[in-house]
């Protein structure tokens, strides 16, 4: 039986290659496929994925959920992201997101001393996101860590993605 999973997350790097961009996901299951059997390879493929209802209570046992995240537990020395933001909030966010680091911006990138090493940034507009009639600008950020270690491009990166989620109510 074929079936389309639709995936969320705040990191693409995290989605298969196939969902990438759409979030969706065709699949092949057993007709008598359980949940588990369906999700499992997925909740797998990241450490930072909790399964839920769409309250946002956490979940035991069921056919039917969403997909959530929450902070990330590991930062790779370099990825990328897709942020759903203009340059113009981008660069607004930044000062704040980036605390006390000292850092420079030329053109579309920007370096930042972290303790004993460095963040370099760079970021690129890309075309805008189009689901049905609402347009969601794309800007696409690769992060490059030099000289710091996982414990310290956690202990960063957890101030900075706190401070750039959004929420809507």
């Amino acid at each position: 039986m074929k079936i389309t999973l639709q995936l969320f997350a705040s990191l693409t790097d995290h989605l298969p290659p196939a969902a990438k961009y759409s979030n969706l996901l065709e699949l092949d299951v057993a007709p008598d496929a359980s949940f588990s059997q369906i999700i499992g390879p997925f909740a797998r493929r990241s450490r930072w994925c909790i399964w839920c209802w769409p309250s946002g209570h956490r979940l035991l046992a069921t056919s039917q959920s969403w997909l959530i995240c929450r902070m990330q537990a590991f930062y790779a020395e370099s990825f990328h992201r897709e942020m759903g933001c203009t340059e113009k909030e981008w660069l607004g966010w930044l000062p704040n997101a980036l605390g006390s680091n000292p850092y420079q911006i030329v053109g579309h990138a920007l370096t930042a001393r972290i303790g004993p090493g460095q963040l370099a940034l760079s970021w690129r507009t890309g075309e805008p996101r189009v689901i049905a009639l609402a347009r969601i600008p794309r800007l696409l950020v690769k992060f490059r860590f030099s000289g710091l270690d996982e414990a310290q491009r956690y202990g960063f990166m957890k101030r900075f993605d706190l401070y750039k989620q959004r929420g809507g109510g």
